[in-house]
């Protein structure tokens, strides 16, 4: 395939409101779609809303001179699979 990207993040997020949380992801990215094809490091803000197992995501990828010549806004929804309990004192 063409124009494919690969990337590892790892990220946090605070609940502002109930079902709302904002955050920030870092990632490390490399992708040929640019101009200088090579592997970069980027912190990436997110919103997210949550209603049931599912969460909408939205996460800006902000122009970085040579290595991203544009802004990009992407979306994706991620499923609970589980839901994790805190642990007994």
């Amino acid at each position: 395939m063409e124009n494919q990207a690969k990337y590892f993040s790892l990220g946090y997020l605070v609940r502002i409101v109930h079902q709302f949380r904002i955050g920030i992801n870092a990632g490390i990215y490399s992708s040929e779609t640019f101009q200088n094809p090579s592997t970069f490091f980027v912190p990436v803000p997110i919103v997210s809303y949550t209603f049931g197992p599912f969460t909408a995501n939205t996460v800006y990828y902000p122009k970085y001179s040579d290595f991203v010549p544009y802004h990009i806004l992407g979306f994706y929804a991620t499923i609970r699979i589980f839901e994790g309990k805190a642990a007994k004192k």
